[in-house]
This record gives structure tokens, C-alpha cells and sequence, in this order.
């Protein structure tokens, strides 16, 4: 039997089910192992039901749940509201609404783009990779959730809301999450709210090597009426730190990074660049190609015509002719000038 636990209903849906479903079953004068052998589990999973460490995932099941507790349909009413209330993992409970009060966010991000400026196809992507055994309604509500916090940058009159200031590491944007046509997306997405005036993104580059926020990533926030707070997140958990001198730490080091990073016109390039990039490395693995790809004329006399090249604005992709789904090298137009006149002045 699980150890019972006082549970606080009213912190999230899914505790609330939870705490129904006990107090249902205790009504019934049911334990949890009796309870556990009516619907085909064990008392222990009724525990776990109980304490919200497990969610039930099928309609069904809760609709069985009714009709051996004899409660008229009010677990699946319980189970409904909470399945169409937004999904925050508990430990993020207290950022979300300091999100919706903030006037100000700050962020690094070291490892992936902050969540509120992800797309939708980034989003399940990351969350398909954490978490690979979701149903996929369950990924399209948490997705429908990240998007929903992105309503902090703009008010209800579609008014500029909260000022953004996010710097993103270099390696987080040539990290192809979902696959190049992906990140594409979340790239060309960026570039569009750094044109809405609503956020200013800056790059911390490979070139910056060691820096001061090297040990993770950090949000800094501005609240109405209030002083700044700061979170910080892992793997599995996350924390609201508002201790002053915790907070001015991070607001230093957060500068140092700021400092350190290209400026908001670099990063845009940057950024522009890379999604052209990206749309090559896609073009690669589509059966066929909107750009024209030409043999190079400096294809070695041995093997004929090995290398191809096709153009789109100011970037050069460059492929094997002999595996034409293979990897794509990528330059910008500087690169492939550069490139070239090395190629050539090494000629024979």
C-alpha cells in the first residue's frame, strides 16, 4: 500500500483529480488494494493515482472509475478540466505567473531557445526527445501551453507587453532540433520578432569561449511592484531564487555575457544566415531541389565532375555529385570568395 499523503488540491488539476479520487474511494469505504482489484490494478497504482504521480491517459478509464465509485460522472468531469488546463510541470508553477507579471525578462539560453520564443514544431520536438514515450495528444497540449506563455509580449490591445532581451549561444542555433527544415523555422521566426521591435536577441558566439553563465542558463525578471527574481533550471527541476544577492550575482554575470556577445545587428545576420543554411541541409534530403545545382569547374581530370554547386542569394552549398542526398556544405558569400581564391591560387 502506498503511503497516504496530505494532498493539496487546489495547487494544480491534476492534484485536485487526485484528491477526488481518494476521497471518493475512502466514502466507498474502499482501501486501495480493494479499490485496485475493481478496476484491474494495483493498489499500489491507486496510491500513485491519488498522490498525482500518475495520470490516467484514456477517457475510459476514468469513465470505469465512475462507475465502480458510483460517482455519477464526476471523475470524468474532474479529468476533462484538468486535461484542457494548461500543462506546468509543478516546479514551474511560480515562473509562469511570474511571467504574466514581469515587465521585464532576460534571458541566456545555453542549451535550447528559450521556450518563449519557440515554435510549435521546435516545441514537440524537444519535448518528443525528453519525453519519447508521450502520446501525442499529450505533446500537442504541452506544446499548446508553451505557446501560450508567449502571450507576455503583448497586452490585450495587441500592445507591445513585456520587454524581451534574450541572448542565445551559438551552439544552441546550429543544434538541429527536429531536423534542419525544423530549425529553418525557428530561426526565420526569430528574425521575425527581432523585425516586431518586441524583442532584441544577441549571440554569444564559439569565438566568446569561456564566460560567466557557462555553468547553465538564466532568466532575470522584472515584476510589477516588486523586486527581481531570477530562475534557474535543470534537467528535472527549477527554482525561483529571490534572495538580493543571489539576484545581483546573476544580474552581473547575465552583463558579462551581454558584454561578451555580437551586437543585436550581427546577431540578426547571424541568425539570417544560419536559416539559409539550414534550407540547403534541408534541400539535401528533398527528392528535388528549387535551386539549380551546376558541376564545378574544378573538379579533378580523375573522377570527372565530383562537386556541385548551387547558389541562393549570398550562400554557396556545396555537395558530392555522387551522393547527392549526402551531407551539404554551407558558406556565406565572404566564405565562398575566400574559399575560391585559396582553391585557385593552389592550382598547378
Amino acid at each position: 500500500m502506498v503511503n497516504i499523503k496530505e494532498i493539496d488540491g487546489s495547487s494544480n488539476p491534476r492534484a485536485f483529480f487526485g484528491s477526488e479520487f481518494r476521497r471518493l474511494r475512502e466514502a466507498a469505504g474502499l482501501t486501495q488494494a480493494e479499490l485496485g482489484k475493481l478496476l484491474y490494478i494495483t493498489g499500489s497504482y491507486v496510491g500513485l493515482f491519488e498522490t498525482g504521480a500518475r495520470w490516467p491517459k484514456r477517457r475510459q478509464d476514468v469513465e470505469h472509475m465512475d462507475v465502480v465509485l458510483a460517482s455519477d460522472g464526476h471523475l470524468t468531469r474532474v479529468w476533462e478540466m484538468a486535461t484542457r488546463t494548461p500543462y506546468f510541470p509543478d516546479y514551474f508553477q511560480h515562473q509562469a505567473k511570474n511571467e504574466q507579471m514581469a515587465t521585464k525578462i532576460e534571458d541566456f539560453s545555453a542549451t535550447l531557445v528559450f521556450g518563449l520564443l519557440q515554435t510549435p514544431d521546435y516545441a514537440r520536438a524537444v519535448f518528443r526527445a525528453g519525453s519519447p514515450f508521450l502520446t501525442e495528444e499529450e505533446i500537442d497540449r504541452r506544446t499548446a501551453t508553451r505557446m501560450g506563455r508567449a502571450k507576455v509580449l503583448r497586452t490585450k490591445d495587441g500592445t507591445c507587453g513585456a520587454q524581451l532581451w534574450v541572448i542565445i549561444h551559438e551552439s544552441v542555433l546550429r543544434t538541429p532540433v527536429g531536423g534542419p527544415e525544423v530549425m529553418r523555422g525557428q530561426l526565420l521566426h526569430l528574425t521575425q520578432l527581432i523585425g516586431t521591435h518586441r524583442v532584441v536577441i544577441q549571440v554569444l558566439p564559439f569565438s566568446a569561449g569561456a564566460h560567466a553563465l557557462a555553468s547553465g542558463s538564466v532568466t532575470l525578471m522584472e515584476l510589477r511592484d516588486q523586486p527581481t527574481v531570477a530562475y534557474v533550471e535543470g534537467p528535472c527541476a527549477g527554482q525561483v531564487l529571490s534572495d538580493p544577492a543571489i539576484v545581483r550575482r546573476l544580474r552581473q554575470s547575465f552583463d558579462l555575457v551581454r558584454a561578451a556577445a555580437l551586437p543585436p545587428q550581427e546577431s540578426a545576420a547571424l541568425i539570417d544566415t544560419l536559416a539559409r543554411e539550414y534550407r540547403f541541409t534541408a534541400f539535401a534530403r528533398a527528392p528535388r531541389f528549387p535551386v539549380p545545382w551546376r558541376a564545378s569547374s574544378h573538379s579533378g581530370p580523375e573522377g570527372g565532375n565530383c562537386v556541385e554547386v548551387a547558389r541562393d542569394g549570398g550562400t554557396v552549398a556545396v555537395r558530392d555529385s555522387k551522393d547527392p542526398a549526402g551531407p551539404v556544405l554551407t558558406f556565406g558569400a565572404a566564405q565562398w570568395t575566400a574559399f575560391v581564391a585559396f582553391a585557385s591560387a593552389r592550382r598547378p
